[in-house]
């Protein structure tokens, strides 16, 4: 039975509720446990694992860059979210800077990313923008943005992460090569 261990990084429960909600599906398929990475997290010594993240600036934050750098010989499903985006050419972007972290030894089965929701004082940081003519309509699609994120990661940004965490298991599941 393969064994498979979640980690992530979360810091505003958007990536923490997806983690969630994959290792309750997954629960019945095999051996697995979830974890919180902190700067000190050693991968331990499942064969599949799912890295979760919040984007920061385009990439995973220094906690995941440290924990990817130390894998080694392993099948990693990539999940996050990042307040931007619902556009794949941007999730596409994010996940190659990602990539980078990972050391060419192991197999990377895919990666899900949705929107997640802001802290407010990005919010208030946009409104101050607002306020500048030359930053107006800049400021304006960036409240739009954070406001369309407010709504997620939604029941269906919660499917599509399971059901991208089953097919990453049946992958890692027929592999044989590793």
């Amino acid at each position: 039975m393969l064994d498979y261990k979640i980690m992530y990084v979360s810091h505003t429960g958007n990536t923490q509720r997806l983690a969630v909600c994959i290792y309750q599906s997954l629960q019945q398929l095999g051996n697995g446990d979830i974890e919180e990475i902190n700067c000190n997290t050693e991968p331990g010594k499942s064969h599949l694992l799912y890295v979760g993240f919040c984007v920061e600036k385009g990439d995973c934050p220094i906690e995941v860059q440290e924990l990817l750098k130390k894998v080694h010989n392993r099948q990693i499903a990539l999940f996050g979210t990042c307040g931007f985006g619902q556009s794949q050419e941007y999730y596409d972007r994010i996940v190659e800077n990602v990539n980078q972290w990972i050391p060419k030894d192991n197999s990377c089965l895919g990666a899900f990313l949705c929107m997640g929701k802001m802290p407010m004082q990005v919010r208030k940081r946009y409104e101050v923008m607002e306020e500048n003519p030359e930053q107006r309509e800049k400021a304006q699609m960036l409240i739009r943005n954070f406001d369309k994120a407010l709504l997620h990661p939604d029941d269906a940004d919660i499917q599509n992460a399971v059901a991208f965490a089953r097919e990453a298991w049946e992958k890692a599941e027929n592999c044989t090569d590793m």
